[in-house]
């Protein structure tokens, strides 16, 4: 039982601490947020923490890493767009050049996603270790242990 319990703890962590990350960025970068976009963000948090502890061990690449992050954070985010987004108050990708799938997401975002999981996954690894018990993280790149 306690172990459930700090597992749920753990993922509410997360998932706060990644809404909470995103609608920061956000504010700073443009003024203002949406709470679909802290929704998403925690989401998009929990499937990296997620795959990070289970599918993806620290001796894979952190760059691949990093692009599937992107691969699925720019899929949520297009998804999200198509649930929340179709009059496009949350955000308008309409008029920038790179725009896809309906104008949801645009190339400009997905190279923010992937500046993001460069960032958050390390961090999210550190909560996990230093906070959770996780393992004690080093990372892969281009065939170079780095820590």
């Amino acid at each position: 039982m306690i172990n459930k319990l700090k597992v749920l703890f753990e993922l509410v962590a997360i998932y706060f601490f990644c809404g909470s990350t995103y609608v920061g960025i956000e504010i700073l970068y443009r003024g203002y947020s949406f709470r679909e976009m802290f929704f998403l963000a925690g989401f998009i948090g929990w499937i990296a923490f997620y795959i990070n502890n289970t599918v993806i061990t620290y001796e894979q690449d952190f760059i691949s890493q990093c692009t599937a992050l992107t691969i699925i954070a720019t899929f949520f985010e297009g998804l999200t767009g198509h649930i929340f987004n179709l009059d496009y108050h949350i955000w308008d990708y309409r008029h920038l050049n790179g725009s896809f799938w309906d104008a949801q997401c645009n190339i400009y975002f997905v190279l923010a996603w992937f500046a993001i999981s460069f960032i958050m996954i390390p961090l999210l690894d550190y909560i996990d270790y230093k906070c959770f018990n996780g393992k004690k993280p080093h990372y892969i790149i281009f065939g170079r242990r780095v820590i």
